[in-house]
């Protein structure tokens, strides 16, 4: 069975950063009432990246009588759970930082996202659509929403006048 979840896993991670990649990153967003300008080059590093699947008993015990190859005729679509840390640095007083962007496929499932600050600048986290419309009135440091189909994106704003931000932001998403 653990081979049948990372393999699965491997495809899986492969499929989620293509989707990623491939979404569309608003060129400006208003947060908070301020303007931003947003630079999708500028990315924080992802440190920890897991992938989980709920698997029912019947499909555990379909691989366990009839091999790994059973798998690849279950529907995994909305049982995957992705749980990502970035860590970001040196974001600009007055600035924001583009987190996370990913493409929400199933309806009605949760973002779970935490923003831990490491330092003295003031940070908030914002969750937007692909427009770069609010999603959760911010200005907040953590968000927990189930979102319809569609493109989201997590920004951090320091809203500092003159301290750089530094921190981290725990994710969890059902794809």
């Amino acid at each position: 069975m653990m081979n049948l979840i990372k393999s699965v896993a491997i495809l899986s991670l492969s499929a989620l950063s293509f989707m990623t990649q491939a979404a569309q990153v608003p060129s400006e967003v208003v947060l908070g009432g301020v303007s931003y300008a947003v630079n999708p080059e500028e990315r924080p590093s992802v440190v920890d990246q897991t992938l989980s699947i709920d698997v029912t008993q019947e499909e555990n015990e379909q691989v366990e009588k009839h091999g790994f190859a059973s798998a690849f005729a279950f529907d995994f679509k909305c049982r995957l759970t992705s749980k990502n840390t970035f860590y970001f640095t040196n974001v600009r007083p007055n600035d924001l930082q583009l987190v996370y962007t990913f493409d929400q496929t199933c309806a009605n499932k949760y973002i779970e996202a935490k923003l831990t600050n490491l330092s003295n600048g003031s940070l908030d986290l914002y969750l937007t659509d692909s427009t770069g419309n609010e999603i959760v009135d911010g200005p907040t440091s953590w968000v927990l929403v189930p979102l319809p189909v569609g493109t989201y994106h997590l920004f951090v704003v320091n809203s500092s006048s003159s301290q750089r931000g530094d921190g981290y932001v725990d994710t969890k998403v059902t794809l």
